[in-house]
Formats: structure tokens, C-alpha cells, sequence
């Protein structure tokens, strides 16, 4: 993951859904200088590892979901 993009998942304002794909806050728009960088890559699937062992843990995206995303 690139490093602005990191932050911006580290901060909340971001996320990966349960089909793996990446969810951008509206807020994203406020805080980021409109975001649009990041919307653009809001619904894309990420490409995700050969082995589904090094696959996101389903249990802790569902965890960052409730707990950390600012929708």
C-alpha cells in the first residue's frame, strides 16, 4: 500500500470492505483537500495475494468496519 494511502486507512478514513474492496469516507473529501486521489480508487478491488492465507483476516476488517471507518 502506498505510504499516503496507508495514512489515510490508518486514520479511518479509509477502508476494505468484506469483497476486498477499497472504501473511501466521504469525509475524506473535507479532510484531504477534496480526495479525490483517494475516491478514485473507491470500489476497486485490491489484488490480493497467490496464497489466501496472506489474504486481510476477514474478523479484523469486520472489526475496523465497526470500530475505526468514518463514514
Amino acid at each position: 500500500m502506498r505510504k499516503d494511502i496507508h495514512c489515510v486507512f490508518d486514520a479511518g478514513y479509509a477502508t476494505v470492505d468484506g469483497n476486498y474492496k477499497f472504501v473511501v469516507s466521504r469525509r475524506v473529501k473535507e479532510v484531504f483537500n477534496n480526495g479525490e486521489e483517494y475516491q478514485k480508487l473507491h470500489g476497486k478491488k485490491l489484488l490480493l495475494p497467490v496464497n489466501r492465507s496472506d489474504w486481510p483476516d476477514p474478523v479484523f476488517l469486520r472489526w475496523r468496519n465497526d470500530e475505526r471507518f468514518m463514514d
